[in-house]
């Protein structure tokens, strides 16, 4: 059974988890989604890569480039597959933002696009990070897809149903609680206020 389907079977049985509803914890799914597919799109490739060049010596001949290492193995290897899954996510983000009946104001777009960047920031730079074992070791390939599969995929979820090292974890050692955990929280918690508003006036 794969991750998307998992997902989805959780919450045919479930109408909420750990006081997220469906709609919540598909924004936070779709949050990982969309940032994961857009870093992916320029690092995913040239990272995997990136043991095998080493391995070879090749990576000696990106240090004669006029260009920075980095900058000429991203540009060679442009992942264009993960533009599908970038479509995607914004499609369901569309559904999701529509199910949740949000009320979007100037700052909330811009805190949400600020969300977007960072977290897409985060994704490449763990993606990065991984990948740049290689100089020191053998194989860094495994690195790379413990650090994109197997860490990230506990994000798909709320981290507070996970145990206290686990959370600890995903928050000051591998920051992936910050991708879309704690952003997706303050819209919760906005919009739960909304909802419980009483007006005051006469």
């Amino acid at each position: 059974m794969t991750l998307q389907q998992l997902f989805w079977v959780i919450f045919t049985r479930f109408e909420m988890l750990d006081g997220w509803t469906f709609n919540e914890l598909l924004f936070l799914y779709n949050t990982n989604l969309l940032t994961y597919a857009i870093s992916s799109a320029f690092f995913w490739g040239p990272m995997k890569e990136l043991e095998n060049i080493v391995r070879s010596g090749d990576f000696d001949l990106y240090l004669t480039k006029p260009i920075p290492p980095l900058r000429l193995l991203v540009l060679r290897q442009f992942g264009h597959t993960f533009i599908a899954h970038v479509i995607l996510a914004v499609i369901v983000f569309v559904i999701c933002f529509q199910n949740l009946k949000l009320q979007w104001s100037f700052a909330h777009v811009l805190f949400f696009v600020s969300i977007i960047a960072g977290a897409t920031l985060i994704h490449s730079g763990l993606i990065i990070i991984a990948a740049s074992c290689a100089f020191r070791v053998v194989r860094s390939t495994t690195i790379v897809d413990m650090t994109i599969y197997a860490v990230r995929n506990f994000i798909n979820y709320p981290i507070s149903i996970y145990a206290r090292s686990v959370q600890f974890a995903l928050t000051f050692f591998i920051p992936y609680a910050f991708v879309n955990y704690f952003p997706s929280t303050v819209f919760k918690i906005f919009y739960l206020g909304v909802r419980r508003y009483e007006s005051t006036g006469t």
